[in-house]
């Protein structure tokens, strides 16, 4: 079903809409599930909402009042200007783009009160770069190492993090036995003291990969799924792929490495793709190609011509595009 631009619009200043998509209330989350689940149209309308607010950065930054009250000012404005029938048709791309800038105004005006959790002192958000990773410690002590292309939120008096991206946690235990828990878009992870990997990307990719320990995944539409060492679940479609794992292949961005075993090549373009921010286009003749080996990870040239040297394709380069062609 198509999504309505208007309808998209006006999800963008729905406050229920922006507790959903930042992942802050589990009532929130759980009730805008339910009306998506009941409404088709709604669905789409979340879906083509949701690419809008990722086109969104937003850095943590105080706000005085007197900024804040012309931001005000100025959002009433436009909406009494779109109100007056005075917003002439555009094309989608410009649409896009005032959807982006109504949105962020928006978030500017209230206060960014769903990324920073209200006013809540200590608030932390740590961004890594394309082709970087990092190693953050938490304030219970728990660690996280990010891998590249990858945002962590925390706060100070609180054992939950909100993860967009990929990142290996060891949390620390509590003489209370407290719970500590990951959200994502797709999943939260429920844990008291463990080891595991935490996979969710823009292209779909999504898992949890433990390492030691015990953990619950509670994926959307699905009940809580309790894992055990060595276990690797994907969320494919919608389903729960459940499979044993060395963690070698899921483990090796640690090392600044990448494994693939008989990985076929459009899933390493979008691995690719999502680590060094760049496009990658895959010649129609090599989607059936399987890639086997260990690829150093730290550098994009380096990586390009080990892969090229080992794997038998030909691989040019245009600026931040990879064009990969049959020998």
């Amino acid at each position: 079903m198509e999504y309505q631009e208007s309808r998209v619009e006006a999800l963008l200043l729905d406050e229920q809409f922006l507790a959903w998509y930042k992942r802050m209330d589990a009532s929130a989350i759980a009730d805008w599930e339910k009306k998506m689940e009941a409404d088709p149209a709604l669905r789409a309308d979340t879906a083509a909402a949701v690419k809008v607010m990722d086109q969104l950065l937003l850095t943590e930054k105080a706000i005085d009042q007197d900024h804040k009250a012309q931001a005000i000012a100025a959002f009433r404005a436009q909406l009494s200007q779109a109100q007056s029938g005075q917003v002439v048709q555009m094309s989608r791309w410009r649409t896009m783009r005032k959807w982006v800038a109504v949105a962020a105004l928006f978030v500017f005006a209230a206060g960014i009160w769903w990324w920073q959790f209200g006013s809540a002192p200590g608030y932390k958000e740590i961004f890594t770069q394309f082709g970087e990773t990092r190693q953050v410690q938490l304030p219970d002590g728990s660690i996280a190492m990010l891998n590249a292309n990858t945002k962590l939120r925390y706060t100070d008096g609180s054992r939950e993090v909100w993860i967009k991206g990929e990142a290996f946690l060891e949390v620390a235990k509590t003489v209370d036995k407290a719970k500590f828990t990951v959200h994502t878009d797709g999943y939260d992870v429920v844990v008291h003291g463990t080891r595991f990997n935490v996979l969710d990307r823009g292209d779909g990719r999504q898992g949890v990969m433990l390492e030691e320990g015990a953990v619950e995944l509670k994926a959307r539409g699905h009940g809580p799924v309790q894992m055990q060492p060595g276990e690797w679940i994907q969320l494919r479609n919608g389903k729960l792929d459940k499979s044993m794992t060395d963690g070698k292949a899921q483990l090796a961005w640690k090392d600044h490495k990448l494994f693939f075993e008989k990985t076929l090549l459009p899933e390493v373009a979008a691995i690719i793709a999502e680590h060094y921010g760049v496009q990658v286009q895959v010649e129609p003749a090599l989607d059936q190609t399987a890639v086997s080996g260990i690829f150093p990870n730290d550098n994009l040239d380096i990586l390009v011509q080990t892969l090229e040297t080992a794997q038998g394709f030909r691989i040019e380069r245009t600026k931040n595009i990879l064009h990969l062609y049959k020998k």
